[in-house]
């Protein structure tokens, strides 16, 4: 839905993070304290830390602040409480955006959201669960885009590097062949990283849910009223466990990949199908060099995992076995500096100029400098908040319920790649 974004140069802060005492949120404020807070306590962006309890946020600060090698005395903190409406209203009205890390969402987040609207505040989250995103829509989407507030979901490593890179591909498509590709494959080529007890609570909290999964789960249950979405008339091949690709070779289930692709046909839909009306999107994991066997044994692992999880017997024993993190906990210093990504999408479409002849796109994201569920995720979802923040002239017009390619455009490649990201975008013709 198209609005008129909200840019109030008149508020305290331009990001307030809510959570900061969490483990994700504990990332994300040393991200701000060591990036946008100098040596000397000069704040390159207005920010301040938001929890439920003064002493907690006194002690993630002063943590996040020693391992940024900055002071805490600058750091304004705020408390509020998701049970408390009153407070997060007073929290949001402050700030130009919010960025919440408080999940699983499902149970605690939508009193936020509500917040957000009503003051007119923008909004980013880390949800992974697919039914809260149909909740805000449903019932805060319109009113959001009325009063030109983006309430923007998914912002971290589920979904921005799939959701930017298709867009980037889409774009280059656009403008290259003078049509979208509708039909994109995008492969997980390298990663390492862990992962945290927040994020074990929300893929719980999932249990139950009758069609999370479905393909077209957001673009049925969560697009604004006069937005319409038809389902593609080609079929849909998800990898689910093994395949064979011509640009990857040998694939495997990717964890994330059935919300992964249900955002980023999202984001085609919330800009009116812009990748085609028979848009057909998957990812997957891909063993590079490995081939069938290493392929196969990456999907029974991804599942062994799966199903171990839920079965509360052996869950309670993954728990206490370590294996498992408990909510608050999250992988070790070593991992989270050590870790690293790459994702490509590659999408291929005729050229309109040129009967018999394809153009081969491909993107490239990745980053080498930490874990991308973690470090990096802090990361992405700073950086988009701070789109919206400081760049709002170069952000989309959208606003209501929606996703980073929707609410924020590309302008979020120019600040992750300020901060370490690579992008590749190559284009090949190809007979067809």
């Amino acid at each position: 839905m198209e609005g008129q974004p909200l840019n109030d140069a008149s508020r305290e802060f331009d990001i307030v993070v809510y959570g900061a005492t969490g483990f994700t949120g504990r990332l994300v404020a040393e991200y701000f304290c060591k990036q946008y807070l100098t040596d000397s306590g000069e704040f390159l962006v207005k920010f301040a830390l938001a929890g439920r309890s003064m002493k907690k946020l006194e002690e993630a600060c002063e943590a996040a602040c020693a391992r940024a090698g900055r002071e805490s005395k600058h750091i304004p903190l705020i408390v509020a409480d998701s049970s408390d409406e009153a407070s997060l209203a007073a929290m949001c009205k402050r700030t130009k955006v919010i960025i919440t890390t408080v999940g699983p969402y499902l149970k605690y987040g939508e009193p936020l959201v509500k917040a957000c609207v009503e003051v007119r505040t923008h909004y980013c989250d880390l949800v992974g669960e697919a039914p809260f995103i149909v909740a805000t829509s449903q019932k805060y989407g319109h009113l959001a885009a009325e009063r030109g507030v983006k309430i923007v979901h998914c912002c971290g490593f589920d979904s921005v590097p799939s959701d930017l890179s298709c867009l980037l591909l889409e774009e280059t498509a656009l403008r290259t062949a003078k049509a979208p590709c509708e039909s994109v494959t995008t492969a997980v080529t390298e990663m390492r990283g862990g992962f945290s007890g927040g994020t074990v609570a929300s893929l719980l909290n999932l249990s139950g849910s009758e069609d999370t999964y479905s393909p077209y789960y957001l673009c049925n249950r969560a697009l604004p009223e006069n937005v319409s979405f038809t389902p593609p008339s080609k079929p849909y091949f998800p990898v689910r466990f093994l395949t064979h690709d011509k640009d990857f070779g040998y694939g495997a289930f990717f964890i994330m990949a059935p919300l992964n692709e249900q955002v980023v046909r999202w984001s085609s839909a919330l800009m009116g199908s812009r990748y085609g009306k028979d848009f057909a999107y998957r990812e997957m994991m891909s063993v590079n060099r490995g081939g069938f066997f290493s392929a196969l044994c990456t999907s029974l692992l991804v599942y062994t995992g799966l199903l171990c999880m839920s079965f509360r017997p052996l869950r309670w024993l993954l728990f206490a076995l370590k294996i498992l993190p408990q909510p608050g906990e999250g992988p070790s210093q070593r991992l989270l500096d050590s870790g690293f990504f790459q994702m490509r999408a590659v999408g291929r479409t005729r050229c309109v100029e040129q009967p018999g002849r394809a153009l081969r796109v491909s993107v490239t994201i990745g980053s080498k400098l930490g874990d991308p569920g973690y470090r990096e995720t802090a990361k992405m979802i700073a950086e988009t908040a701070l789109c919206m923040a400081l760049n709002m002239d170069k952000c989309t017009k959208f606003c209501g319920v929606g996703s980073p390619a929707a609410c924020v455009g590309t302008v979020l490649k120019e600040r992750l790649e300020a901060k370490g990201f690579y992008f590749e975008i190559d284009t090949k013709e190809e007979e067809v």
